[in-house]
């Protein structure tokens, strides 16, 4: 179960346009949507592990919807609570 008051909707997403640099829209929990210059939105995952900090591409959106997207965030949240490095598990596996 989550416990996090995640802020981004599907329709708040749908509009947001491409500015000339790369921007963040916060979720919550360390769950971000970037958007790219030319509008491309991808879902990343912000944590720190060992006081060192870690990023994660979770997908693009609107392929990864926004409850996939918080699933997927509470799995990642859950092996950094762990104390594993989601990033280098990820790419152990081949992802």
């Amino acid at each position: 179960m989550r416990h996090l008051n995640y802020t981004l909707t599907p329709s708040r997403i749908n509009n947001v346009k491409g500015k000339a640099r790369p921007y963040k829209l916060a979720d919550g929990g360390g769950l971000y949507v970037q958007v790219m210059p030319s509008g491309i939105k991808t879902w990343r995952y912000r944590y720190t592990l060992g006081g060192a900090p870690g990023d994660v591409r979770i997908g693009h959106y609107p392929e990864i919807g926004v409850a996939d997207a918080r699933d997927r965030h509470f799995e990642l949240r859950q092996l950094v609570e762990r104390g594993l490095d989601c990033l280098a598990l990820l790419l152990s596996l081949g992802f």
